[in-house]
């Protein structure tokens, strides 16, 4: 049977807590996504669906991709949510589309293809961010993002590879590269 897994780039430790901080300032008006207690703080590289005895060959295909890379943080965003998610909001920061990263996502999802793993992230709409929360829509942008804090215009990340849930959150590091 398959599973949600992602592929991402997770932020260095001290800038995880601080996204995760932030995350908590969201708590009394979230709504089914939260980064903290059931989801880690990472940037999405490709969300997809695959059997657990093809987690192995990835692993190796993996470790030949960059492992590490400093991304540049955008503003913090009050983003509409769609289909699912109509009448609520996601909360994120977003990540400089720099071309380092777009060559990463590619060859993931060469990687993903090449392994017959089901991509569900799209390459033609990618758009790198770190969500906080979902929050009813009704909540207004400033009134959100004015309770949030800065976090740090560079942060580093690791490469990893992780289980995660159908809409997104990261649940568990199966491993660091």
């Amino acid at each position: 049977m398959s599973e949600y897994y992602k592929i991402g780039l997770l932020p260095d430790e001290t800038t995880a807590a601080l996204l995760i901080d932030n995350a908590n300032l969201l708590r009394p008006h979230t709504n089914g996504y939260l980064l903290g207690d059931n989801a880690m703080a990472h940037i999405t590289v490709c969300q997809f669906k695959a059997e657990v005895d093809q987690i192995e060959a990835l692993q190796h295909a993996l470790k030949e991709l960059p492992q590490a890379m400093t991304l540049k943080t955008l503003d913090i965003t009050v983003r509409a949510g769609t289909d699912t998610h109509l009448g609520f909001d996601w909360i994120e920061t977003g990540i400089e589309s720099e071309p380092d990263l777009w060559t990463l996502q590619k060859s993931v999802y060469a990687i993903l293809k090449d392994n017959k793993c089901d991509p569900i992230t799209d390459m033609e709409t990618y758009s790198p961010h770190i969500t906080y929360g979902r929050v009813a829509s009704n909540m207004g942008d400033e009134y959100i993002t004015s309770r949030l804090k800065d976090i740090p215009t560079n942060i580093a990340t690791t490469l990893a590879l992780g289980h995660s849930t159908v809409n997104g959150e990261w649940i568990k590091t199966i491993s660091t590269f």
